[in-house]
């Protein structure tokens, strides 16, 4: 060891190796993006701003206008639920020209009553439960039109997981409630009994319920041909977390408020992120 050391006060400085400062001089290409998953020809997105739900309302107005058209006169302008603390609306917007191509939204009754709570009587079961009324579920037609709207719903699902909420409540308008069908709703009544609620203006609905944490075993027991899709596949371009923990999106301190973070990064000894 000591031989070692003396040899190393031997080294003078043009003996050292050289270690060049420019990291051209060890690559001519830049390296490749890093990219997992498979892309989509569209982002998924919060809408966060007024032009953004603003572009939401337009699809919403344009897509019922040609299965519901009665709805349309209803849709020029934002609704009070997508206002509300516990909604978020959903938002894809094509890559190709950036213009919105669909919209879902999602109110829960974190903050309050949903529209489910306030005009039925609903079994126990949902009484006191978290709950989220999947609504306004509007897509462009167009080339992408059913990869947009499975991606509206996968979106919705996961979004739903990371916010604890145990039920899905929808109200489907025939012909609209099969597709619900399909994919694992139930009625919460009795079978294929509709229901006049306020959001629908007058038509009839099917109010159908599914349980979030279920859908997983449900589909993969039926080898439901979208398991892989919901559940297997990852999408970078789905991007709705990355609108949630945006600085854009955290109400800013009041200098001198105290880090809510701050004691649990003390007791962990471990950043909080």
């Amino acid at each position: 060891m000591f031989a070692e050391q003396r040899y190393r006060r031997r080294l003078t400085d043009d003996q050292l190796p050289v270690v060049s400062a420019d990291p051209r001089s060890h690559a001519s290409e830049p390296p490749p993006r890093w990219r997992i998953g498979t892309e989509l020809p569209f982002r998924l997105v919060l809408a966060r701003n007024p032009e953004q739900l603003a572009q939401a309302i337009a699809v919403r107005r344009a897509a019922y206008a040609v299965h519901m058209p009665e709805f349309e006169k209803h849709f020029q302008a934002p609704e009070a639920e997508d206002y509300e603390a516990g909604s978020r609306v959903l938002l894809a917007l094509s890559k190709d020209t950036d213009k919105a191509i669909g919209t879902l939204r999602i109110g829960t009754n974190l903050h309050g009553p949903t529209e489910f709570e306030r005009h039925l009587d609903l079994p126990s079961q949902f009484v006191g439960q978290p709950c989220a009324y999947l609504s306004r579920l509007g897509v462009l037609r167009g080339r992408h039109s059913n990869e947009v709207k499975l991606a509206l719903f996968k979106a919705m699902h996961r979004y739903c997981l990371a916010a604890q909420i145990r039920y899905l409540l929808i109200a489907g308008v025939p012909p609209r409630d099969r597709w619900y069908e399909r994919l694992g709703f139930v009625d919460i009544m009795e079978k294929g009994q509709l229901f006049a609620l306020p959001s629908c203006y007058g038509r009839p609905a099917r109010v159908q319920w599914a349980e979030v944490a279920r859908f997983e075993s449900m589909w993969r027991e039926s080898n439901h041909p979208l398991y892989d899709f919901m559940f297997k596949s990852f999408f970078p371009d789905i991007e709705v977390f990355s609108s949630v923990s945006s600085m854009w999106s955290r109400p800013r301190r009041r200098r001198g408020d105290a880090d809510p973070v701050a004691p649990l990064q003390d007791s962990f000894g471990l950043a909080v992120i």
